[in-house]
Formats: structure tokens, sequence, C-alpha cells
């Protein structure tokens, strides 16, 4: 139902949703960031009633990208500038995650979502990159002198094994979506 009211909004025939790759990212780019705004806004809520006001920042300002994001993929027919767009803005949201570790240290956890969604809305290849790059950067800050940057006081334990359950993630991730991929190319 959702799927045939975006693309109905789209202006793309809903059949063409099952046989290109280019209509079906649009689509899963429109619900996903309609998805993660709610989820965002939610959290914003969340953390304006336990008085967080940096996540109010964070999360409010997150919420805003994304509504920016789905009007770009609604009105353009561009794929890269609103990929672009929320590539960076979750770069950004989850560096500040774990530089300050939000709520209890708990904040980084949504960097877990992140295969799973990246892989989904971007396609295996540029989902990957993403995923790496969030990858890196978790490696970097926590790994590292890197951890210097960190300005919350993470057990010895999340240190050492938070970026191998993100890799462990994004294999998971990243086999599904190969699988997909495997699928759709049979049948077109």
């Amino acid at each position: 139902m959702i799927f045939k009211a975006i693309a109905n909004k789209l202006k793309i025939k809903f059949q063409d949703f099952l046989f290109y790759e280019s209509v079906r990212k649009r689509i899963l780019m429109s619900i996903a960031t309609i998805i993660l705004c709610l989820i965002s806004s939610l959290m914003t809520v969340v953390n304006f009633i336990t008085k967080e006001q940096i996540l109010i920042r964070a999360t409010g300002l997150f919420s805003i990208v994304l509504i920016i994001v789905f009007i770009i993929t609604i009105r353009y027919n561009n794929e890269l500038i609103p990929e672009i767009i929320l590539a960076i803005s979750i770069v950004v949201l989850f560096s500040y995650f774990l530089v300050y570790g939000g709520v209890e240290g708990f904040s980084p956890i949504w960097m877990m979502l992140l295969p799973s969604t990246a892989l989904t809305i971007y396609g295996l290849k540029k989902g990957l990159y993403l995923c790496f790059f969030v990858l890196v950067l978790s490696i970097v800050l926590l790994w590292t002198p890197g951890i210097e940057f960190v300005k919350f006081d993470y057990s010895n334990a999340f240190i050492s094994r938070f970026p191998m359950a993100l890799l462990s993630s994004i294999v998971i991730a990243t086999a599904l979506e190969y699988e997909r991929f495997l699928i759709f190319k049979k049948l077109s």
C-alpha cells in the first residue's frame, strides 16, 4: 500500500519497482527517510522529556535533514543529491554519537542499524562504502590515539568489541543484500 502511494507520488508505475533498480532505490529512499524521520522525531521528543539538550538538537536537526532529503527525492528525478545529503548527515550524527556517547553511552548502538539500512537504500556498492567509512571512523575513534577525542568514558569491553560487532552487522547485511541482488538479476 505505502509502496503504491509513493510510486504514484513519484509518477512511476508500481511494476517498475520490481524490475528497475533506480526506481526501487527512489521508492526505498522515500520510505526509509519517512521511517527514519519518524524515529528521529520520536527520539527528539524522548530527549526533550528527559532534558537531553544536546541530543534534542542532534536528533531534531537529523529529522529536518531527513524531511529535506524526502522532499528532494519526491520532487526531483535525482538519486545522487539525496544520497549524498543523507550519507553526510549519517556520518556526522554517528560521529557525534561516538564522541559524546549520548545518554549513558547508548547512542552509538544506533550505528548497528546502519548496515541493513544503508545497503537497502544505497545498494551493495555505495552502501558498503558508507558502512566501511563508519566502521573505519569507529576504529579510529576507539582503537587508535583518536580515542583522545572521545568525551564519553566507555568501558573497555565496549571499546574493544563495538567495532567488531559493527563489522559483523555489515557482513550479515552484505550477505542478505547480495542474495537480493542475485535474485533481482535472475528476475530481470
